[in-house]
């Protein structure tokens, strides 16, 4: 049989001849260039892209007689032979008819003969996923190690499939998909050569539907010129295409632009004629609306890397569409097609509800854009009222001044009663002295404002003095309770320690502190650290250099309070609750309403579940 299908017939013989992979070819020719050649290479991409055709020419070029700067010849007895498959130095495997462990096995015998009339021996295994686990096991240490002047090259579709420490002993390379314009500049150069000069639009038509393949698009090729006799004619063409023609696409995505409800449901009637899937026409309609919202936003020339897949009517088309368009109706076409795909399930039901997105999308008027709105509120729609030509309404707060002041006042007076109900009840003070005047400023550092006694006005409180006594002493807390306080802000846990003691000695010049054994504090203030943590922050905080000390005494009583100290903060916190307890359980017990239904109901009854309800644990 003398006919050699176009695929084979125009396959490159060379590093230049290659359409998409000049990255891929330049790293093998440099390789050989400066001796460096890989004795382990894998090819990896998806189909018809040229990975055993790459491995072929990587294996001409180091076998050539006579190459010219790392490029094969193509000519010479070596080169004709690695193409015609009978080279007894290059050894082409089928990965998926010879699979198995025993295969790997004669591989390697044969790998340890030296090359019979060639610098190289080159093995050349295509599929090479398809490998079983153990025949990838018995060439492990082959490839780790390989003989001189042998080069292994794996070729695949599925390089996940192979295992890692095959991949960690190759260089591999990705072979990309063919972009449109090279498969197009390539159709164009074997018309050419084959003396055939087709429209411009069967050359994008085929091109397409190759889907990046080099391969497929050639093999339509074929098919096309067989259908047309000898030429290609693009309307014999259409109907061997599966997929919608760039025409149809557009006028579509023209009609959902324009929101032309009839121009849609007479395009997909149409559809349903000509037998289309709607799948595919959902997908092929998204896609396009990809395309034309992102040449929309970023323009031709900052968005070139979209013509790789467009074609030029295509993007003349969409620009068009973009300059008529709303900034974001590409991209709500988009999203809407994505919906209507998932609901697409190949049924008979398919055209309805293709349909139905489409008239929804047209005869929806959603929400008023930004435009619309300026007009509405401006009036320059007819028949509507304008919102300029109201009354403004008048905003709460500040059509009345008055009742604003009023407001803030009533406020004012609310937080003034709050204050006073939370503030704490007045402490027996000594009397005034220079020292205890001055130590009414704030015991918290960075403080400036002075602090005083709730029952202080403002006017009442002394001016710290400016002696070195005086300004230690005005950093000091005046009480053990107000130093408790302060010492929660810096540690809860320290402050628990602080609170179940009692200060025998408390001032500026010593403080000492006093527990009960088998406690808690005490515990705490046994540990040399702790005592020397607390020194520390009394002489950070309040400059404080006195002495610091506890002393132990043995357990009052047992029972639940026996660590509870007379005297202490937790203590005192605990009387004064108590004492609050009792006084609500007073009030209840006298106020009007208990005793009117003390008179209705058993009065006995009322005081003891009061009793218990009030006594029941603090939230």
């Amino acid at each position: 049989m003398s006919y050699l299908p176009l695929a084979r017939k125009y396959r490159p013989g060379k590093f230049k001849d290659l359409v998409g992979q000049e990255a891929v070819a330049l790293a093998l020719s440099n390789g050989i260039r400066i001796g460096r050649e890989p004795a382990a290479v894998m090819f990896s991409g998806v189909r018809g892209i040229g990975k055993t055709t790459t491995a072929r020419i990587y294996a001409k070029a180091l076998n050539c007689s006579n190459p010219r700067d790392t490029e094969p010849c193509d000519q010479c007895e070596s080169c004709e032979s690695i193409t015609n498959g009978s080279h007894e130095d290059v050894v082409e495997i089928d990965g998926a008819s010879h699979n198995g462990v025993d295969e790997v096995r004669a591989l390697k015998e044969t790998v340890q003969y030296l090359p019979q009339r060639s610098p190289y021996k080159v093995y050349i295994i295509d599929e090479v996923h398809m490998l079983s686990v153990s025949a990838f096991n018995a060439l492990l240490k082959t490839l780790e190690e390989p003989p001189e002047k042998v080069v292994f090259i794996f070729a695949t579709t599925e390089l996940q499939k192979v295992p890692q420490t095959i991949i960690g002993r190759c260089q591999t390379f990705w072979l990309k998909k063919m972009s449109l314009a090279d498969t197009e500049k390539r159709l164009r150069y074997i018309l050419d050569e084959e003396g055939l000069e087709p429209d411009a639009k069967v050359i994008s038509l085929i091109a397409r539907q190759g889907q990046g393949s080099m391969r497929d698009a050639l093999t339509f090729l074929d098919q096309a010129i067989a259908l047309g006799a000898g030429t290609l004619d693009y309307k014999l063409l259409a109907p061997m295409i599966s997929g919608l023609s760039t025409e149809q696409l557009t006028d579509i995505l023209t009609a959902l632009i324009h929101r032309d409800a009839k121009g849609c449901i007479e395009a997909v009637h149409k559809l349903d004629q000509d037998g289309k899937d709607f799948t595919d026409v959902a997908t092929e309609l998204a896609r396009l609306a990809r395309s034309g919202f992102l040449l929309q936003g970023l323009g031709q020339e900052s968005s070139s890397f979209l013509l790789n897949d467009l074609e030029e009517s295509e993007v003349a088309s969409l620009s068009h569409l973009g300059d008529v368009s709303k900034p974001f109706d590409f991209n709500r076409i988009f999203r809407m097609l994505i919906t209507c795909q998932k609901d697409l399930d190949g049924g008979d039901l398919d055209r309805f509800i293709l349909e139905n997105y489409f008239l929804e999308w047209c005869l929806d008027p959603g929400l008023p854009d930004l435009d619309q709105l300026t007009q509405l509120i401006s009036g320059a729609e007819p028949g509507r009222v304008s919102i300029t030509n109201q009354a403004p309404k008048a905003s709460p707060r500040n059509t009345n001044p008055g009742q604003s002041q009023k407001k803030a006042s009533l406020v004012s007076q609310f937080r003034e009663l709050t204050a006073q109900d939370q503030k704490p009840e007045p402490r027996q003070t000594p009397a005034p002295t220079p020292a205890n005047q001055a130590a009414a400023t704030s015991a918290e550092p960075g403080n400036t404002e002075p602090t005083r006694p709730a029952s202080e006005s403002p006017e009442q409180v002394t001016a710290p003095a400016t002696t070195p006594a005086a300004t230690k002493a005005s950093r000091f807390p005046q009480t053990w309770a107000d130093l408790v306080r302060f010492w929660k802000k810096l540690s809860i846990l320290e402050a628990g320690v602080l609170e179940e003691v009692v200060p025998v000695t408390y001032s500026p010049e010593g403080i000492l502190l006093r527990a009960q054994k088998n406690s808690f504090a005490a515990s705490e203030l046994s540990k040399p650290e702790f005592g020397q943590k607390i020194r520390d922050s009394l002489k950070t905080h309040f400059d404080f250099d006195g002495q610091f000390g506890h002393v132990l005494i043995e357990d009052a009583g047992a029972g639940a309070g026996q660590h509870e100290m007379k005297g202490s903060v937790l203590e005192e916190k605990k009387r004064e609750k108590s004492e609050k307890e009792a006084k609500i359980l007073s009030d209840a017990q006298n106020h009007p309403l208990t005793q009117s239904l003390a008179q209705t109901f058993q009065a006995s009854e009322i005081k003891s579940q009061l009793r218990s309800d009030l006594q029941q644990p603090s939230r």
